[in-house]
This record gives C-alpha cells, sequence and structure tokens, in this order.
C-alpha cells in the first residue's frame, strides 16, 4: 500500500490527472475542432444568407431585411465566439469552454426561432442549409459535453477541491497547535509572574504590623458577632416597637437604625439615646403592646435588664476600642508605605491571575478547535483515500503530521 504525505497530495492529484485523462485529452481535442469547424461552417451559411437577403431587397419588405440581418450579426457574433475561444489545458477550463458554446448556441437558436419563420418562404434553400448547420454544431457541442462526461475529469476536479479543504484544515491545526505552544510558554510565564508576586505579597504580610491587624481585624469581627448575638432575643421585638413608636420621637431614627443594622448602630449611637430606646421597649413588653409570647418576651427582657446594667456598653467600649486600635495600626503601616505597597501588589496579582485565566481559556477554547479539526481532517482523508483508490485502482494511506 502506497504512502503518500499530505502535502505531496497536489501533485499526486496533477499526475493522478494526467494518467487518466491522457486518452481522454485526444478525445477532447476532437471534439473541439468538430464543435469550431461547425461554428465556421454556420458562419460560411450566414454569411451566404446574408449575400442572399441583400440580393433580394427588393422582394423583402424592409422589415423582414432588417430582422433578417439581425440573424446574421447574431449568428456571426455568436460563432465567433465559439470558434476564437482558446482551448484550455485543464478540465475545469474545458467545462468552461462547453458551458460558453452552449450559451452561444442557445443564443443563436433563440435569434433563429424568433426571425426564421418570416425569411423561410423567400429563401428556404438558405434556411435549410442554415438549419443544417445549426444541427451539425449542436450535435458537435452535444458530443463535446458527452466526452467530458465519459471522462473521470469531474471526480479528479471534485478531489482537488476536497484535498484543498484537506490541507486548509491540516494548516488551521497546525497554526492553532502552533499557538498553543505559544500560549503554553506565555501562560507558564504568567503563572511564575503570579506566584512570585504573591509570594513576595505573603513575605510583606508576615510583618508584625500586618499581623497585629489581622489579629485585630479577628478581634473586631469577633466582637461584632457577639454583639449580634447579645441583641438576637429582643431583634424580634425591636421590629414590633419600630411599627408602633412615634415616627417624629428623637429616638425613631436610632430605632430604625437598629433594625436594620444592629451592628453598626450600637458602635454609632451614644449610651444615653440608646437607652431611652430600650426603656421604651421594655415598657411596649410590659404593656402587652408587641404581641410577643412569654417565653420569648421574659428573655428579651433580660436582655434590657442586662443593657441598663452596662453590659452592652461594655461590649460597645471595647469594639471602640478595638476600631481605634485598628485605625492606629494602619496609619503606622500607612506611614511606612508598607499599605501602598500592599494595594500595589494586590492590584498586580488581580491583572497578572486575569491574564493567566485569558490564557488557560484561549488553550482550551484552541484545544477544543483542534480536536473538532482533527476529528474533520480524520474523515476528509478517509473519504480522500477511498475516492483515489476508486479512481487509481489502488490503494493509499495518506499521512498527515502528528
Amino acid at each position: 500500500m502506497e504512502e503518500v504525505n499530505l502535502t505531496d497530495l497536489p501533485p499526486f492529484a496533477d499526475s493522478l490527472y494526467k494518467e487518466l485523462m491522457r486518452g481522454h485529452e485526444k478525445r477532447f481535442e476532437a471534439r473541439i475542432k468538430s464543435v469550431k469547424r461547425a461554428s465556421d461552417e454556420l458562419s460560411a451559411v450566414a454569411s451566404r444568407l446574408q449575400v442572399s437577403i441583400r440580393n433580394a431587397w427588393g422582394s423583402l419588405d424592409k422589415t423582414t431585411s432588417e430582422q433578417g440581418l439581425r440573424l446574421i450579426q447574431t449568428i456571426k457574433e455568436n460563432t465567433s465566439q465559439i470558434s476564437n475561444q482558446p482551448v484550455p489545458t485543464d478540465y475545469k477550463g474545458l467545462e468552461n469552454l462547453h458551458k460558453a458554446t452552449v450559451e452561444a448556441s442557445d443564443q443563436i437558436i433563440v435569434t433563429i426561432r424568433r426571425y426564421v419563420p418570416k425569411l423561410y418562404k423567400a429563401m428556404k434553400t438558405e434556411i435549410a442549409a442554415l438549419n443544417s448547420s445549426l444541427t451539425k454544431l449542436e450535435t458537435a457541442i452535444n458530443e463535446f459535453g458527452k466526452a467530458l462526461d465519459d471522462s473521470p475529469g469531474s471526480e479528479i476536479e471534485s478531489l482537488k477541491t476536497e484535498i484543498s479543504t484537506l490541507l486548509h484544515a491540516e494548516q488551521t491545526r497546525m497554526e492553532l497547535v502552533a499557538g498553543n505552544s505559544l500560549i503554553r510558554q506565555t501562560l507558564t510565564s504568567s503563572t511564575d509572574e503570579e506566584k512570585s508576586l504573591i509570594h513576595e505579597q505573603e513575605a510583606m504580610m508576615s510583618n508584625d504590623g500586618f499581623r497585629q491587624l489581622r489579629e485585630l481585624e479577628d478581634a473586631s469581627r469577633a466582637k461584632e458577632e457577639a454583639i449580634e448575638q447579645f441583641l438576637q432575643p429582643v431583634v424580634k421585638p425591636l421590629k414590633k416597637y419600630e411599627r408602633i413608636s412615634d415616627e417624629k420621637s428623637v429616638e425613631h431614627r436610632t430605632l430604625i437604625r437598629l433594625v436594620e443594622d444592629p451592628r453598626a448602630a450600637i458602635i454609632e449611637t451614644d449610651t444615653q439615646t440608646m437607652l431611652r430606646v430600650f426603656n421604651g421597649l421594655n415598657g411596649a413588653l410590659s404593656r402587652g403592646e408587641l404581641g410577643i409570647e412569654e417565653k420569648k418576651r421574659k428573655k428579651a427582657e433580660e436582655v434590657i435588664l442586662s443593657i441598663t446594667q452596662g453590659n452592652l456598653e461594655r461590649l460597645r467600649t471595647e469594639q471602640l476600642t478595638i476600631q481605634h486600635r485598628i485605625k492606629t495600626t494602619i496609619d503606622e503601616l500607612q506611614a511606612t508605605g508598607l499599605i501602598s505597597r500592599k494595594e500595589k501588589l494586590t492590584e498586580a496579582i488581580t491583572k497578572v491571575h486575569a491574564k493567566t485565566i485569558q490564557f488557560n481559556t484561549q488553550l482550551a477554547e484552541n484545544e477544543r478547535r483542534i480536536d473538532t479539526i482533527a476529528g474533520t481532517i480524520l474523515k476528509e482523508k478517509q473519504q480522500i483515500e477511498k475516492e483515489i483508490a476508486k479512481l487509481a485502482k489502488k490503494s493509499i494511506v495518506i499521512r498527515t503530521q502528528s
């Protein structure tokens, strides 16, 4: 079994064309000569008809004479086009030549059908000769077409088109493979850069100032959760109290803030205002105005009692102290330029990471396209191998690049 490299397929197809079309090309040549002879003969008959029309000027009316001359002009223009057509050396060119001769012949036929009936009575002999010559031209064109159809030229041209498609697909696949190789190199560089930046950031974050800042931020979050947990039993009562409280009162805004964001409200609101709000809530609970069940009401009252004893203020003071220490620590870090450096490193890491994601996405998309094209190439390769085996009566294997 013969092996043929994919890139060698075009010359292989050309060689196959020459081998299989050798006998047919002689028949093409003979048929084209017959077409041109018939075309020249029809042109000569038209010239004789032209002389006859001019000689019969007195016996033909002006309109018939003019129509006859237009007929002659059409015949000569189209037969000249047929006779002067260069003879192609390739099958596609031969098909185009046949198409051009058919179109020219059709134009002559349409014109004859239009004008000959008016000339026939006066010039039966000339018209008979014209029809006979036209029949010879049609026969010669049909035989030319049959010779083309009987040859393997159409199949070989189709094979060449498929080979061209296969080569284009392989070129696209190789370009994607090469592109992925470059992307992998860039991706490696990008990944290394990202690791280096992260390592630098981690080293910087091990600084005592950042370590202390993290501890304080953890303590702040824990304190916020403790405040929220402490206030949990009064959350629902506060919501119901807010609905019935006087919207014009000074405490109403604080009440709304407590309902919406209790953590922030505790830090932002002074002690006296907070106590007035919870004293008002306690009064509404004791009067049964909020519709809270007994067990939950007692739990809420216990929390309010704890608030009046200063426990919420203690939590608030502790949180304020932590927040103050956080601010002081940040100011110190800012003064040494570490905060600015951290922000720049974070921005750089974000940008590099985005590029890394982009490269990975492009790599995956290219791999998907490579797999799809590889599948198409395999099918096209197998189809071409079958067609070559049918035409050349021998089996070949097309070898592609890995």
